[in-house]
């Protein structure tokens, strides 16, 4: 099995931009036939969002970027960081990973051990 890390470096809030670096790396691995790629924590809005997290525009544009991305996993598997609502306790917000593959979400994961 062949794995990349996309070491990239996530703007706080900047969705479009993130995506961008997000979709660049996974072309990258594809390039390289790696079988996985795998993104730091909370890739989708950037770390430390802070107050930001405020912003339901965000966390839900960090949700449709997520289904952007499942969407792309096709030939390659793909852990990634973001934000999650706990569909328990809303409005609580997790920080997740996603696994994607075959152009799905298969697993979602919060944080548990800080």
């Amino acid at each position: 099995m062949k794995i990349a890390i996309a070491q990239i470096n996530p703007t706080i809030a900047d969705i479009s931009g993130n995506k961008e670096k997000i979709f660049q790396s996974i072309s990258d691995a594809k390039e390289n036939h790696c079988d996985l790629v795998v993104f730091p924590e909370m890739t989708t809005i950037g770390y430390p969002p802070m107050d930001l997290l405020q912003n339901k525009k965000l966390i839900n544009d960090n949700l449709a970027l997520l289904n952007e991305i499942a969407a792309y996993a096709d030939d390659i598997a793909i852990v990634l960081g973001f934000v999650d609502f706990d569909k328990e306790n809303p409005p609580m917000l997790l920080n997740s990973a996603a696994f994607m593959e075959n152009k799905e979400i298969k697993l979602k994961q919060p944080k548990t051990l800080l």
